[in-house]
Parts: structure tokens; C-alpha cells; sequence
């Protein structure tokens, strides 16, 4: 705590004001991330847009910030969901223990048998089976990031090319508001619908599509309620920002050992990822009382108006 108030007074030493405006902006972000996160309407796409607005240093900061914000909101979901990952983190020693036993019994080898103990998994009721179906769904997401993580950071981040996915999306929103039962429980997933699940959340990597939005409306589609859909999209999401965040956190960590993040970039940090939290953990709460009893139609307003204008500031030259 002495070293964190140290820190800012030195910080704020340098010049009030200066320190006061770099200071609003990583709670302005922090807070664009946290909230932009759990509702679909993509947070990359927001972060972009905000951090080219508010004059952010992308060679400074730029995605290893971005990564650190995210962590912010892995935080959230984290404490948001507490009882339900203790839970699952108990059911998941089963899980793992189990399929282990199967492949020391078949000298390392990923059998017939060892596909029933994850099938078997799958069909039990309870948290074995929410476990399974968690892992089955992250694992696209995973190939997909590790595929095309360099792509995605670079060509894919134009402010023209977010509005378009902006926009193309929202017309998957509108089908599964039309088109889909609405009756179903995470409960009653199966060992496909995470499958399915899973594959959508991976395209929204591409920045405008949102993790939230897409798993949402694959929910929607393989019969969640809207609130449940929500509750499976916001727990599918932690293991894919935790490894997102994760590997950037790394990246963080050697340039303040090595001494290339001054004092003010690391406060900069901090309070970016804790102004991610604490918006993030609100969302949460607010956004899941919210669509248990309204529809996404003022998100899709939302989404094509904001591509709609991202399209005419980049036309007019004002996005860069």
C-alpha cells in the first residue's frame, strides 16, 4: 500500500493536471471495457474506437493495455460467480481424475474408453457435466486465437471493418430473437450445444462481433432463456480472457522488471484493470435482472446506429 501511495504522489507530482486527464482516461477505459464486456455490443471494438478518441498511445500501450483491462473483467466474472467456481473447480478434480485413471489404465493413450469417461461426464446432471460442456466450448475458442491472434491484432482492427461486423451481427441477434424457443436451462445443455457454443464465441475475435453477444445468440439458438444464455456466456468467457489476459500479463510484467514501464504507465495499468472490475461486476449484475425480463432489441438498435456513425466518421477522415 506505501509503495501504490508513493507512486501516486509521485505521479501527481509531475503536473496536476496532466496526471488528473491520464488518470480519467484509464477509468474511462477501465470502465468502457468493463461494461462493453458483458453486454453485446463488443468491447475490442469499443476499446479501439475510445483509445483512438481520447488520443491513447497505441506504441505505449495498445493491446498489452487492452489485455490488462481484460483481466480487469476476469476479476469480475470471477467474483460475480464465486459459488458456481468453487463448485465447478471441485467437479472438475472429478472430471479430471477420472479421465487420468482411463488413460494410465491404457498406457497414455486417449481411448474408446477415455472418450466415454468425458461422455459420461457429459450426460451426468449437476456440475460434472457444466464442467465438460465449459471445456468442450472453450477449446475453439483456443485453436482460433492461436491461429489467427496476429491477424486479428493488426488488419482487423480498422474502425470500418468493426462497424461492418457491428452491423452483420446484429442480424444474427435478430434472427435468434425471432427464430428461437427461449425454454431451455444450462442444465440441459448437451455435449454439442457447448460444442456449438464454444465455435461461436471463437469469431468474436474479430473485433465488433462481441464474445458476449455471439455465445448469447448460439445460446438463444440451441434453446437457453435469454438470462440463461447470458449466465453460460459470462462463465464460457473466463477461461478464454484468463488465457488472453494471462499471456499479456507476462509481456507486462518484463517491461516493468526491465524497466521500461515508468511509474505512471504501471499506475496507468492498475487503475485501468480496477476500474474494469468493479464496472465489470455491476454489468454483470445489472445486465442479468435485465434480460431475464426484456428482449436484446435495444442492443441490435444500439450496435447498427454505431456502425452506421463509425462508417460516417471514417468516410468523413475523423477516425484515423
Amino acid at each position: 500500500m506505501n509503495e501504490i501511495a508513493s507512486s501516486v504522489t509521485s505521479f501527481l507530482s509531475r503536473n496536476d493536471t496532466i496526471a488528473m486527464i491520464e488518470l480519467f482516461k484509464a477509468i474511462l477505459l477501465g470502465a468502457v471495457q468493463g461494461i462493453t464486456e458483458f453486454l453485446p455490443v463488443s468491447s475490442t471494438g469499443h476499446l479501439i474506437l475510445f483509445e483512438r478518441l481520447l488520443g491513447v498511445s497505441q506504441e505505449t500501450y495498445g493491446l498489452t493495455f487492452d489485455a490488462a483491462l481484460h483481466l480487469g473483467t476476469l476479476v469480475a466474472v470471477l467474483w460475480f460467480f464465486k459459488k458456481e467456481w468453487k463448485q465447478l473447480f471441485r467437479a472438475s478434480y472429478s472430471v479430471i481424475l477420472n479421465l487420468f485413471q482411463d488413460l494410465i489404465n491404457k498406457k497414455l493413450k486417449f481411448s474408446t474408453d477415455s472418450r466415454r469417461s468425458l461422455s459420461r461426464a457429459s450426460t451426468r446432471g449437476g456440475n460434472d457435466k457444466l464442467v465438460v460442456i465449459l471445456l468442450v466450448g472453450t477449446f475453439p475458442a483456443v485453436l482460433f486465437g492461436l491461429l489467427l491472434e496476429d491477424l486479428v491484432n493488426t488488419a482487423l482492427r480498422a474502425p470500418i471493418l468493426i462497424a461492418a461486423a457491428l452491423i452483420l451481427f446484429s442480424f444474427v441477434l435478430i434472427y435468434v430473437e425471432l427464430a428461437s424457443w427461449k425454454i431451455k436451462l444450462i442444465s440441459q445443455l448437451k455435449f454439442l450445444d457447448g460444442l456449438i457454443i464454444g465455435t461461436a464465441q471463437a469469431v468474436a475475435f474479430i473485433p465488433g462481433v462481441s464474445r458476449s453477444g455471439i455465445t448469447m445468440a448460439a445460446g438463444l439458438w440451441r434453446g437457453l432463456t435469454r438470462e440463461q444464455s447470458a449466465r453460460f456466456a459470462f462463465l464460457l468467457s473466463a477461461p478464454i480472457i484468463a488465457g488472453a489476459g494471462g499471456k499479456k500479463l507476462w509481456d507486462i510484467i518484463k517491461l516493468t522488471l526491465s524497466g521500461q514501464l515508468t511509474t505512471s504507465e504501471q499506475l496507468f495499468f492498475i487503475v485501468g484493470m480496477v476500474s474494469a472490475a468493479c464496472f465489470g461486476y455491476l454489468t454483470i449484475k445489472y445486465f442479468l435482472k435485465f434480460i431475464s425480463k426484456h428482449t436484446l432489441w435495444p442492443f441490435i438498435a444500439y450496435r447498427i446506429m454505431l456502425g452506421l456513425f463509425i462508417i460516417i466518421l471514417s468516410l468523413s477522415g475523423l477516425t484515423g
